[in-house]
């Protein structure tokens, strides 16, 4: 279960990720939209639960969109507060 009021910092390649996992992309089509190898969208997909306290993929999916504080590369962004 996602942790109620869970917050996260996520870096922009992660909220990346986390967009095109929302989409309802399978790891092979989210590397070719960010030109990466599925082994590394894995372990975004693994940091993304632990980061958001969700135990699978699906669970990222159902979570509301997050509230972006910051879109700088190289910054992290506060983005996950349930309101």
């Amino acid at each position: 279960m996602v942790v109620q009021g869970a917050s996260a910092n996520l870096t922009l390649r992660e909220q990346e990720v986390l967009d095109l996992l929302c989409q309802g992309l399978t790891d092979q089509e989210i590397g070719q939209q960010l030109s990466i190898g599925c082994p590394t969208v894995r372990t975004y997909v693994t940091r993304l639960c632990e980061k958001l306290g969700a135990r699978t993929r699906v669970q990222i999916g159902r979570l509301p969109p997050p509230r972006l504080t910051a879109l700088s590369p190289g910054s992290t962004i506060a983005a996950w507060t349930k309101t």
